[in-house]
């Protein structure tokens, strides 16, 4: 297994209305080539993730975002996921899917509002679904999938995956679950293409990319144009209550 090949640290004080703390971050990646880059860089920000549970997540938050900040030189964004999983969303909550994740993002927007200001951020509701490349990206993966059976394969274990134990619960019926995951699987593939065309060279996320979407990253598109995952990994090593 490759190890990881940077490690950072990070430092700072956050607090809600309970509590005070002090966190000590590590920051770690096994990729090497975003150091320094003066390439587009954009962070992924889940809106359903437990990154997000306690006071870890505004540690965990800045962290993430200010030494990526750091450690680019060239332009850099956040990305809101919110309606990344709108149609798995929308076995749940049907035609208020779309206003619930809208609600969601916003409440995350003013959580981590000390440190999404100092950054462009964009929405994806409206930076991939609203762009004018979508379409034809959407187009283009779909295509793939039905004329692929590797890709097809990649669908069905990535939405395998996906349903999780907190799924589970949340979904009871597996079969709606998975047939609704493969859609949004395959609009975040399409995303990568939009990216791309935005410019965008690197993704950062504290997590692993889908291997469906990493599919799409090298079999449509050119080397040069290709957005690289950066899975960024994030542990607390030192947290101190402060009074």
């Amino acid at each position: 297994m490759k190890k990881y090949q940077i490690r950072l640290n990070y430092s700072g004080v956050r607090s809600n209305d309970k509590i005070k703390v002090r966190g000590k971050v590590a920051f770690k990646t096994k990729e090497l080539h975003w150091l320094h880059t003066t390439q587009p860089s954009i962070a992924l920000v889940s809106i359903d993730s437990d990154f997000h549970e306690g006071l870890n997540g505004e540690i965990k938050m800045d962290a993430l975002l200010s030494l990526i900040k750091e450690y680019v030189n060239g332009h850099f964004s956040i990305l809101l996921a919110d309606t990344a999983h709108i149609h798995t969303q929308k076995i749940k909550y049907q035609s208020l899917a779309f206003d619930n994740c809208l609600k969601a993002r916003n409440l995350l927007v003013k959580r981590y509002s000390f440190c999404l200001m100092n950054y462009p951020l964009l929405y994806w509701s409206s930076c991939i679904c609203q762009n004018k490349h979508f379409d034809t990206a959407l187009a283009k993966v779909q295509h793939l999938y039905h004329t692929d059976r590797h890709f097809r394969n990649l669908i069905e274990i990535d939405a395998e995956a996906a349903y999780s134990k907190k799924r589970h619960q949340e979904f009871p019926d597996k079969s709606m679950f998975i047939d609704q995951a493969k859609a949004d699987i395959i609009e975040q593939s399409s995303s990568v293409l939009v990216l791309s065309e935005l410019g965008y060279r690197f993704q950062f996320y504290p997590g692993a990319p889908y291997s469906s979407t990493q599919y799409v990253n090298h079999t449509l598109l050119h080397v040069e144009k290709q957005v690289h995952w950066i899975n960024v990994f994030l542990s607390i090593e030192k947290k101190t209550v402060l009074t």
